[in-house]
């Protein structure tokens, strides 16, 4: 039989460093759910624009692919689109949470 002794003060640092360790786990776990949440949605836009979901923009936006100077552009430009949307992080909630936000990052010519 093994018999521990552990006093009391000793017993109340190791409850607290326990504590402790146990809210560092919690806060890195829900600012990994909310950027992979992020991610997740920017690959949905991405999926949603690749597979026209919502349609070519509806019958009057067609004209324009046709006014383009040259007939790659529009895929030059959907690259471009589907290259700049990005999740980048925006902030601090009130609980010390980091807040991501799903945007346009292309800065330039395409």
């Amino acid at each position: 039989m093994i018999n521990v002794q552990v006093s009391k003060t000793d017993l109340e640092k190791l409850l607290l460093a326990f504590d402790k360790v146990d809210k560092t786990i919690q806060r890195a776990a829900v600012r990994t759910m909310t950027k992979e949440a992020a991610m997740e949605f920017a690959d949905l836009v991405r999926e949603n624009i690749v597979t026209q979901k919502y349609k070519d923009f509806g019958i009057p936006h067609k004209r324009w692919k046709a006014n383009l100077p040259h007939s790659d552009d529009y895929w030059i430009l959907l690259g471009t689109v589907l290259k700049s949307i990005d999740v980048r992080p925006i902030g601090m909630s009130p609980k010390m949470n980091i807040i991501y936000k799903v945007g346009l990052g292309y800065k330039g010519r395409f």
